[in-house]
């Protein structure tokens, strides 16, 4: 921006009048020329001060420019800084983004074919495992997760506190450094996350233990979070572990819930090899009774859980309790209270044709001896099984496959009780089976088989 200043000068112009030309005075002549020659030379100032005046406005312009100028630079110079500090915090949070990643427990929950479906809000906890001479136990909860509606979890882990990890064998593994956890699936009751004495226990897989290794770790482990599989309920001893990585999916089944009907079914040879019974012009039928056992294994004949006519397919209808449920294991002796029934199939040839099970007086039916049995040849043995009201029972039925409601056992021979009782010894149990009891998968169900090689 320019000043533009105007200065005006006057033109100062003096007329003197002709007097008489014939005038001879010497004196009066003389004085009017001189007055002439003064008025032109003033003119000639004014036009010089003029000139000068301009010169001074261009100058004043140009400082003013350049102040401008410099103060523009500073403010951008200030607003580039401040940007780059923002983006290096936002950097920050995205390496930790990348951690809680990586480290989760994931997988999803199966419900037994059959079982009642689970109510309310479903969580997951990751507790600390105690292994016991005879037992299992949970202790304090780390992390916690929601299963969603689909089924799925996702719990975030992190990194414990050193206070919390245990050195697991100071003779054999020295410096190694663990925390062991399993994750329980429940029935959140209350709703804080973390399971509580008294809620529904649904399931937990003690196949995938989520462990965290720190220290002096052994050649073969990882270190940080993995999934582990300790064998712990495996035939023999000395099982090496195996790991999973942490991103595998873990299937927990719901072995809480509870399955009140089951179907039994399969294929039927004649048991029977004649004698016996009334004549009659037609041959007696072969069935099958389920017959329950009492407190003291016994077979009660009032106890009548289902009957069925044998033919080459067969199958037959287990519904509901079979009513009171005995202490099938103490936590005195077992570590864990688990109550339950067992009941047994049992053929009969029906004399009298009535399709009820009848022992004693005229035209009584006759036991057989048989019974059914897996296509490997083992006798099983239905079983119904409380759920679980505690968390040792809870861990206890998930490690051996048992779930609420009707199972079926594989039997081996008798065994005694602490108490004294005979009771049917499941396979893979007891001080010299080497592992867990065999539960028949429901699947094979509709797979059993009766003749006369199957026999309890």
């Amino acid at each position: 921006m320019s000043l533009n200043l105007l200065i005006l000068g006057g033109l100062l112009t003096t007329t003197t009048g002709c007097g008489d030309d014939t005038t001879t005075t010497d004196s009066g002549v003389t004085d009017a020329d001189t007055d002439t020659d003064t008025d032109t030379d003033t003119d000639t100032d004014t036009d010089t001060d003029t000139d000068t005046d301009t010169d001074t406005d261009t100058d004043t312009d140009t400082d003013t420019d350049t102040d401008t100028d410099t103060d523009t630079d500073t403010d951008t110079d200030t607003d580039t800084d401040t940007d780059t500090d923002t983006d290096t915090d936002t950097d920050t949070d995205t390496d930790t983004d990348t951690d809680t990643d990586t480290d989760s427990f994931v997988g999803h929950v199966v419900e037994p074919t059959g079982a009642t479906p689970a109510s309310g809000s479903l969580s997951i906890d990751l507790r600390s495992l105690t292994l016991g001479d005879e037992s299992l136990d949970l202790d304090a909860s780390y992390y916690t997760g929601t299963v969603e509606s689909d089924g799925t979890f996702s719990v975030p882990l992190g990194t414990p506190d050193e206070a919390d990890l245990v050195e697991l064998d100071p003779e054999n593994l020295p410096g190694f450094m663990a925390l062991l956890t399993v994750g329980v699936v429940f029935s959140d009751g209350d709703g804080n996350g973390e399971y509580d004495d008294g809620e529904d226990f649904l399931g937990a897989n003690l196949s995938r233990w989520v462990v965290y290794g720190a220290g002096t770790v052994p050649t073969g482990w990882p270190e940080g979070w993995a999934l582990v599989d300790a064998h712990i309920f495996d035939e023999g001893e000395g099982a090496e572990p195996d790991f999973y990585p942490m991103t595998d999916d873990v299937e927990v089944t719901l072995s809480g819930l509870v399955v009140d009907a089951a179907t039994l079914g399969g294929t039927w040879e004649k048991t029977n090899s004649g004698g016996g019974g009334p004549p009659g012009p037609a041959p007696a039928e072969e069935r099958m009774v389920v017959i329950g056992l009492d407190e003291n294994f016994e077979p009660d004949f009032d106890l009548n859980y289902a009957d069925a006519l044998m033919a080459a397919t067969w199958s037959l209808d287990l519904t509901g309790s079979p009513g009171e449920l005995f202490q099938l294991a103490s936590a005195e002796t077992e570590g864990f209270d688990l109550y339950g029934a067992y009941a047994t199939g049992v053929v009969y040839v029906d004399f009298d044709s009535s399709g009820d099970f009848n022992l004693g007086g005229a035209g009584s039916d006759s036991v057989t001896g048989a019974t059914a049995c897996t296509r490997d040849g083992d006798a099983v043995l239905p079983a119904y099984i409380g759920a679980p009201t505690s968390a040792p029972a809870g861990l206890i039925m998930s490690a051996f496959g048992f779930t609420g409601g009707w199972n079926l056992m594989v039997v081996n021979d008798e065994d005694t009780t602490d108490t004294g009782k005979t009771a049917p010894a499941m396979k893979g149990g007891g001080d010299e089976g080497g592992g867990p009891p065999e539960v028949v998968d429901p699947a094979d169900y509709g797979s059993l088989v009766v003749n006369s090689d199957c026999t309890l």
